[in-house]
């Protein structure tokens, strides 16, 4: 008689795994889900039949293991007591922690031996029996990030398991192409069984978001899978796919933001007629059409007029630049209240820069430590005017370094612990709010605090609160396209 015992290692850097279940739209009465038990409950027993010995399996494929992968199976490891071979006699699947290949190991007569493993998974794989195809369920931790949901699908050729897709079943994605400004594809599939998995038609359709929150149609395909045993294979018929070559160039001008309006105004025109933070907006209101080569001029110029800064205008000419300015300033700055007497922030970044930049006490906070002293500096408060230059940055495949850019206004501990991309820059409104941060989950986080500037007539630019329209809001919907207020 003989027997197969498949041997799954797992390794956690690669795809996971969960039931389909979301997929079916019918029963076929033969499916069941594979429940795993630890082998140290069962590692005395023979758990298959009487001529199957747990211990003997998997000494042989810890032989093969070590050879081949460096790997032992151990009590830690998961069995799933499933009939691989479709003979009606219960095989197993042996699950580690581990490593990532699955290998088969094959009993006759107590003899054991291992060929080569036949798929790769990690530790969120989980199974099903559906006919005579084992199913393989994956899905990756979900994160605001990212999101992966998808189905393999093995099956018993007399001699070894077989995958038969070239590439997993997609039953769910979303993937955050840059998730500080806003850029997602996300994209979901099903399977309408005529005959289980012997005859299924499997659609997928995926829509992009653009950074402004428009959606775009990207991906529309419905292929009819057919199985014939004979062959050992499935035989596919397209029935509709949009991913075709002119589709593709299609939607590759949509993520490359470019359109055909040569009409639209320089940089140089928008900040000399108005001011920085018009003529960023202005980007932002028209970066799909603007033509490649004016894009590429008016981002190149608006970066560097926002990364040439903070530096030092009208103050002492020793004084190389504005940090160590700012240092200087420290002697008349109150941290208990944040207030600076007789400044203007036009002293260093401009008049025409004046309402985009603020100046800003930061401290840095990490795994329950926050700096005891901080440091003075230039952020952009309005998050939203910090999101177009993160935009102008990522479009110019740079970085703003010297100037806080804005991510979260702080509301709550739990949105900074639990924000998807590391290092953020957080507002907060008073220096009361700086033991908020005293946490061990939180992880180099650079926190702002504005600064109170007195005896001034142009007050410092402020982060807009509740159902206040911030500045930059206000002056993104007020910019027509010809720069016109």
């Amino acid at each position: 008689m003989k027997y197969i015992l498949t041997v799954l290692c797992i390794c956690a850097s690669l795809l996971g795994c969960s039931q389909d279940v979301l997929l079916e739209n019918e029963e076929t009465g033969n499916e069941a889900v594979i429940v795993p038990t630890n082998v140290q409950e069962v590692k005395h027993e023979k758990v298959l039949s009487d001529e199957l010995d747990l211990k003997e399996a998997l000494n042989a494929v810890n032989e093969y293991m070590e050879d081949i992968l460096q790997h032992d199976f151990d009590e830690n490891s998961m069995l799933y007591k499933v009939d691989l071979t479709n003979d009606g006699i219960e095989d197993a699947l042996f699950v580690s922690s581990e490593f990532g290949p699955v290998g088969t190991v094959i009993n006759e007569s107590g003899t054991y031996s291992v060929i080569d493993p036949f798929v790769y998974t990690d530790k969120y794989s989980t199974f099903r029996k559906s006919g005579n195809f084992l199913i393989e369920s994956i899905e990756r931790p979900s994160t605001e990030m990212s999101v992966y949901k998808a189905i393999n699908i093995y099956w018993y050729d007399g001699n070894q398991m077989k995958a038969l897709l070239e590439n997993p079943l997609i039953v769910e994605h979303k993937d955050i192409e840059n998730y500080l400004i806003g850029e997602m594809i996300e994209g979901s599939g099903s399977i309408n069984k005529s005959c289980g998995y012997n005859d299924f038609t499997y659609s997928y359709s995926s829509i992009y978001h653009d950074r402004r929150g428009n959606e775009h149609s990207f991906k529309d395909i419905e292929i009819h899978y057919v199985f014939e045993e004979e062959l050992g294979t499935y035989v596919t018929e397209i029935n509709k796919d949009n991913s075709t070559a002119e589709y593709a160039s299609e939607i590759s001008s949509r993520l490359d933001f470019t359109g055909s309006n040569e009409d639209l105004k320089s940089f140089e025109e928008m900040y000399e007629n108005e001011d920085l933070e018009s003529a960023l907006w202005y980007y932002w209101n028209n970066q799909y059409d603007f033509t490649k080569s004016d894009k590429a001029v008016y981002i190149e110029r608006a970066y560097n007029a926002v990364v040439k800064f903070p530096k030092n205008t009208n103050q002492d000419p020793l004084i190389q630049d504005s940090w160590a300015y700012f240092e200087t300033l420290l002697n008349q700055f109150d941290s208990e209240t944040m207030t600076l007497h007789d400044f203007n922030i036009e002293d260093v970044v401009g008049e025409k820069e004046a309402t985009v930049f603020s100046l800003v006490y930061t401290y840095f906070a990490t795994e329950g430590h926050i700096d005891e002293h901080g440091s003075l500096g230039l952020a952009v408060l309005d998050k939203e005017l910090a999101k177009v230059i993160k935009v102008i940055a990522y479009d110019y495949d740079a970085y703003v370094h010297g100037i806080y850019l804005t991510d979260i206004n702080f509301e709550t501990i739990d949105e900074v612990i639990n924000y998807p991309v590391a290092y953020p820059n957080v507002v907060i409104e008073s220096v009361s709010e700086l033991k908020e941060f005293n946490n061990e989950e939180i992880w180099k986080t650079t926190i702002i605090i504005p600064v109170n500037i007195e005896n001034q007539s142009e007050q410092q630019h402020k982060v807009s609160e509740g159902s206040t329209i911030s500045a930059g809001s206000a002056h993104a919907m007020a910019v027509n396209n010809d720069g016109s207020l």
